[in-house]
């Protein structure tokens, strides 16, 4: 007897994201933005970028999707696109005390050691 076939684990991700997708379209931007930041808190980045991104497409001045995005996309080693969305979000009054050290943490893991201490 031949066991049932096994399913990848990148097929099994790529179809919970389409599942997850497929039910954000009518979705409003704040929910989008509490989801995106329940799935941070459980280290699914890849799911939170997606729902904070979604967010940011209905309502693209969103301060806390924009900072959920920088914390999201340093988590995932795109240092740059932190630093822009974190300098988005503060450019959108999102908490200093919260953008400006994911803001320098961008910063330095970019090797800009120095514009991280100028911007604290």
């Amino acid at each position: 007897m031949m066991p049932g076939p096994r399913i990848r684990p990148a097929v099994l991700c790529s179809l919970l994201t389409a599942l997850v997708l497929s039910g954000c379209k009518d979705e409003p931007p704040e929910q989008l933005v509490a989801s995106a930041r329940e799935y941070l808190s459980r280290h699914d980045t890849r799911t939170a970028i997606i729902q904070a991104k979604n967010a940011l497409q209905q309502k693209p001045d969103l301060a806390e999707a924009r900072y959920l995005l920088a914390r999201a996309l340093l988590e995932t080693g795109d240092a740059a696109g932190a630093e822009l969305e974190a300098r988005k979000a503060m450019d959108l009054h999102y908490a200093a005390d919260q953008a400006l050290p994911l803001l320098a943490k961008a910063l330095v893991a970019e090797g800009k050691g120095d514009k991280a201490v100028d911007a604290l």
